[in-house]
């Protein structure tokens, strides 16, 4: 299967596997179509195992938000064909979940520049693992990941290699925090 490739302005090369799981019939899209090679294959059952994983951390995630963050009355949201969406875990189990795995080499500190700007993704939340380098056999959590606090200062998150951590987007913003009795998250 083709990776999508991207060269950023700092000259790191990511290569991209993409696929998606849809609600209802059907789930989990296949990662990888027509002729596998057999690096890919061996890839295979645990990019599936992974995605299973996440998937069900990522509903227990939805379903604790809902316990924690008591929300006023009325649907979170509503799709465009008017269906009502009354809580995280409603969003989650509806929605289409985009995957992807990244592999980067090249660029970011080594070039002086972040390969990736600071920015906020746009949904609900994302779920990911840390990047991973690997050297003489060995696999660490790369370093590199830092997270805007609320006073505007940069710190560098500890990952362990693994870790799933979820980290809230926009759409908690538009969303949720509209809706929440008390603090907003």
């Amino acid at each position: 299967p083709e990776a999508q490739v991207h060269t950023f302005g700092d000259g790191a090369l990511r290569r991209t596997l993409a696929t998606h799981t849809v609600p209802g019939p059907g789930g989990a899209q296949p990662l990888l179509h027509g002729p596998v090679p057999p690096a890919c294959a061996e890839f295979q059952p645990a990019g599936d195992a992974l995605r299973s994983a996440v998937r069900e951390a990522t509903a227990a995630f939805a379903a604790a938000m809902d316990a924690a963050v008591p929300l006023r009355e009325g649907p979170l949201l509503r799709s465009a064909g008017g269906h009502r969406f009354e809580s995280v875990a409603d969003v989650v189990g509806g929605g289409e979940h985009l995957e992807h795995f990244h592999a980067y080499e090249g660029g970011g500190r080594a070039a002086g520049r972040e390969t990736v700007d600071f920015h906020t993704d746009q949904g609900l939340f994302i779920a990911f693992l840390p990047g991973l380098m690997q050297e003489g056999g060995r696999l660490d959590a790369a370093a590199g990941f830092s997270v805007e606090l609320r006073d505007g200062s940069r710190v560098q998150a500890e990952l362990a290699v693994d870790d799933l951590v979820f980290m809230l987007g926009d759409g908690v913003e538009q969303f949720v925090n509209s809706r929440v009795r008390g603090a907003p998250l």
